[in-house]
């Protein structure tokens, strides 16, 4: 297995970053409604709108632990391009999400499923790549060739 070259995790590192931000946006988001309603902090409570910001912004904090490790796992041992696809996908659902919670709870429902899948997608990767990498190292099977002799040579 040839090792990886830092050029091979461009598009990870710019999902990784437009992620990050994303979070300092929420952040500021909900900020922005508390000055709007001159609601004080250490407040959360008795403002709809402003309940509905800060529950959207700590859902994204809740799943930060869940999709940065298993993205960085698929991209290493899966394909770092083809994981950022269900990675800009997961940014994609949370800004729906984060948006949509904001309007009404209601409506944040289309982007929890973009989120869902794309954990799904990316959860899946990060298996196969990883027990791939496994019968490689430990049993001496390599998938890829017997796919390849399989289908004909097309991969």
């Amino acid at each position: 297995m040839a090792l990886s070259k830092m050029d091979d995790y461009i598009i990870p590192a710019a999902v990784t970053s437009l992620a990050s931000y994303q979070y300092a946006y929420f952040a500021m988001q909900v900020g922005q409604v508390r000055r709007k309603l001159k609601f004080p902090p250490p407040k959360t409570t008795g403002e709809p709108e402003f309940e509905r910001a800060h529950r959207a912004q700590q859902n994204a904090v809740e799943f930060a632990p869940i999709f940065f490790p298993i993205y960085w796992v698929s991209c290493f041992f899966f394909h770092p391009v083809l994981a950022s696809i269900p990675g800009c996908l997961y940014v994609i659902g949370r800004h729906m999400y984060f948006k949509g919670y904001c309007e009404a709870p209601g409506k944040r429902l289309s982007g929890f499923k973009m989120i869902s899948f794309s954990l799904r997608a990316l959860l899946f990767m990060g298996a196969a790549g990883i027990a791939t990498a496994a019968l490689r190292r430990y049993a001496d099977i390599n998938l890829y060739k017997y796919v390849a002799e399989y289908s004909g040579g097309y991969l």
